[in-house]
């Protein structure tokens, strides 16, 4: 009898929501204890052994059929039109199969790609947890079949920026959310163990005063959660300041690496500030526990201190895929840092993912954001003040 008021209470939405929240502050608890541990350490662990396996974000290719106002990848998209043939990636998966945990597909638009059910095989036969990050536009009636007996696809993430109305008008192309609307419905009836995990970025200019709007949509949708995360923009100033690191610690010259970032001077609209972007936020947040629907926030530290996010400090941000081994690699092979930081430690092609990992170079970039920061990772979602 117990047990089943505890089940019925846990289904009232602010009770849900309620847990939600305690599991969320645990977690942060947890993740700031880890990174305080990690530091406290004094020292990277692989930096003269290499791990025993990696956590991979691939890049089959660049290209999109959106075009997201937000989209700092597609500032730069059109000097990276190259990719590699599907013998090419073969290649580089044959490499990495041994060596990797999880891998996580993402792009532009993977689903782009002629033969992007066949690279999801890949590791579907080699037994390896693959994510797929997808604007869900793609998916329809016929390759959902494929997906539906790809039982390695343990996660889909996608994006949701608005009302439908607002959504077209942030991706840039008209019919965007129903197409969306129509691939989660299929995922939800052809693989319902798969959580599908939806991000909005915040645009102050464009729907943060749509954010209740969104949490109402996003339950309609038959989904519990939404993940708000910040547009990563940069000032001039701040891109200066990052290539000046570049060049006088690194010794990298401009044609050996592209940042891919938006820039913009001004953040909010005139009279805007962060104290009212916290108020929004926090109305979002309540909204959301009303309707039963959690949102959460990415990284958390904006959430909490959205001074931070505007201005950075105090303390420096911590990148957080210094804490696992993890190998970031774009759509011609190459091992880069990050979809921000591009630029080339060794292309797989070439070397396996252990030569390139254990590279001097490779690891004095580790090891000076180990103990510095960039002004170029002030508002990435990865980071967390310390």
């Amino acid at each position: 009898m117990l047990t089943k008021f505890k089940k019925n209470i846990r289904k009232i939405p602010v009770v849900s929501g309620l847990a939600k929240l305690v599991y969320d502050w645990r977690q942060e608890k947890r993740l700031r204890k880890k990174v305080a541990g990690f530091l406290a350490a004094g020292s990277l662990p692989y930096a003269s052994i290499a791990p025993p396996q990696y956590t991979v974000g691939y890049e089959p290719t660049i290209r999109c059929n959106l075009r997201c106002k937000m989209c700092y990848q597609g500032q730069t998209r059109a000097l990276r039109r190259s990719e590699l043939g599907t013998d090419e990636v073969m290649e580089i998966f044959e490499k990495l199969k041994r060596k990797t945990a999880a891998i996580k597909l993402v792009g532009g638009e993977p689903m782009v790609r002629d033969d992007i059910l066949k690279l999801l095989n890949f590791w579907y036969k080699n037994n390896t947890r693959t994510i797929l990050q997808t604007n869900c536009t793609l998916i329809n009636a016929n390759n959902i079949k494929t997906i539906k007996q790809l039982t390695n696809i343990t996660d889909v993430l996608t994006s949701l920026d608005g009302p439908p109305e607002l959504h077209d008008v942030i991706r840039g192309v008209p019919g965007a959310f129903d197409k969306l609307k129509q691939a989660i419905e299929l995922l939800k009836k052809s693989r319902p163990d798969i959580p599908i995990t939806v991000f909005a970025t915040i645009l102050p200019w464009d729907n943060l005063d749509d954010l209740l709007r969104l949490i109402d949509v996003v339950k309609g949708l038959g989904l519990g959660t939404l993940n708000l995360i910040f547009e990563q923009v940069y000032s001039a100033e701040e891109v200066r300041a990052a290539k000046n690191v570049f060049t006088n610690i690194f010794g990298w010259s401009e044609d050996n690496y592209r940042l891919n970032t938006q820039v913009k001077e001004s953040f909010f609209p005139v009279g805007f500030s962060a104290a009212k972007f916290k108020n929004k936020l926090k109305e979002a947040r309540f909204y959301g526990l009303k309707k039963g629907c959690f949102v959460n926030f990415v990284p958390f530290n904006y959430y909490r201190q959205p001074a931070k996010y505007l201005n950075g400090g105090p303390g420096r941000p911590f990148c957080l895929k210094l804490l696992a081994p993890e190998l970031r690699v774009n759509q011609t092979g190459d091992v880069i840092w990050c979809d921000v930081i591009e630029k080339s430690f060794g292309n797989l092609l070439e070397k396996t993912p252990d030569q390139i990992w254990l590279s001097d170079e490779y690891q004095k970039f580790r090891n000076y954001l180990y103990k510095n920061s960039l002004p170029i990772c002030r508002r990435c979602c990865k980071a967390m003040y310390v």
